[in-house]
């Protein structure tokens, strides 16, 4: 297994010096790329870097120069088309996330061959030279994050991670900033992928001055959560479309079988038949349309089944005494309002068990 891991570089001469030290001797034992992206330096860093790849006779180093800065999301993006190896590590180049952790990524990976593994400091530990605002700051941007992403990830904007480069290599990206880690994890909780978080701890930065413009990453931020908003919500409404078109089947189906075969007193054997029916058009629509998740797995459908099945029960149970109670002539009515609360239920257990988006 071949190992791309992907440093940004921006003014950062200073810590490019100790990267012969601070960072080769963790990786010696891997087959490994180092590729640095120089995004438009106006200090020595890219001379620096020169300095370091003349002083590796592996030719194990690549260089990548950006002739003007284009931002961290742009780095990332270079140094992703640029890799060759089976999995890429973006790494800081001011070793905040020291390179020391990058053994955890990969045990991790080989250990489960998730798509994407996360060295998280909320799962490890932060120096206690950490600032209080970027404590804050970071705890609400994940807490957001997790809102609107609907799924519990610790450390959402960091970069220190590990990618299946077979996942990452052909994804569109937009954002050029910093942000750009959030995007492509939104990526892939779109796609389905499957992430894992690793504990490591986060240091501080020794050397240089940090790029970041709290400012600027906090609109870059908003604008990115009312994209994932958007899409949670185009989500919703395509589950309803779905939804909707298994209960008309549910519905055209028991009335008529009700009204023309089976007549009012056995209005009950209509119901289950219609019910089946409207269940099994919902899984096929929320595979194709709502999900798009198209990948067939016999768990996936087994627990689909399992699920529809209780529900059918607790539904055809409800109905049942409710009309009891209610009255015969009064069967459609109690019917849609039980539809209408187990859809709701069923859109979490779909959403978070069977096709786990």
């Amino acid at each position: 297994m071949k190992i791309s891991i992907v440093i940004p570089c921006f003014n950062e001469e200073g810590n490019v010096k100790d990267f012969r030290k601070e960072l080769f001797p963790y990786i010696k034992d891997y087959d490994y790329e180092v590729l640095f992206v120089d995004d438009g330096s106006i200090d020595n860093t890219y001379n620096e870097l020169l300095k370091l790849k003349n002083s590796k006779t592996d030719s194990k180093i690549k260089i990548v120069r950006h002739k003007k800065n284009l931002g961290l999301g742009s780095a990332i993006k270079t140094g992703i088309k640029s890799c060759t190896g089976d999995v890429i590590i973006t790494l800081d180049a001011d070793m905040t996330f020291h390179p020391k952790y990058i053994k955890d990524l990969v045990n991790k990976y080989i250990e489960t061959r998730a798509d994407c593994v996360i060295g998280s400091y909320q799962l490890g530990q932060l120096s206690k030279n950490i600032p209080l605002y970027r404590k804050i700051l970071s705890k609400g941007v994940n807490t957001l994050y997790n809102l609107v992403l609907g799924k519990k990830i610790t450390s959402v904007s960091p970069m220190f991670r590990l990618y299946k480069t077979s996942v990452v290599k052909n994804m569109h990206i937009e954002s050029k900033d910093f942000n750009v880690n959030a995007e492509i994890l939104f990526n892939l909780i779109k796609n389905n992928k499957n992430i894992l978080e690793v504990p490591v701890t986060l240091g501080i930065r020794k050397k240089g001055v940090s790029k970041i413009n709290n400012f600027r990453e906090i609109i870059n931020h908003s604008k990115l959560l009312i994209i994932i908003g958007f899409w949670r919500v185009k989500t919703f409404i395509k589950f309803s479309i779905s939804s909707i078109i298994g209960v008309l089947v549910n519905l055209l189906l028991t009335f008529t079988l009700t009204e023309l075969v089976f007549g009012r007193p056995q209005y009950f054997y209509a119901y289950i038949i219609g019910l089946s029916v409207g269940l099994l058009t919902q899984f096929a629509m929320h595979t194709i349309y709502t999900f798009n998740n198209k990948d067939f797995m016999l768990r996936k459908l087994l627990l689909f089944f399992g699920y529809a099945i209780l529900m059918s029960f607790l539904q055809a149970y409800v109905v049942k005494r409710l009309t009891e109670i209610i009255g015969v002539d009064y069967y459609l009515l109690v019917i849609i309002g039980v539809i209408a609360f187990f859809y709701m239920l069923g859109y979490f257990i779909n959403r978070k068990y069977v096709f786990k988006t």
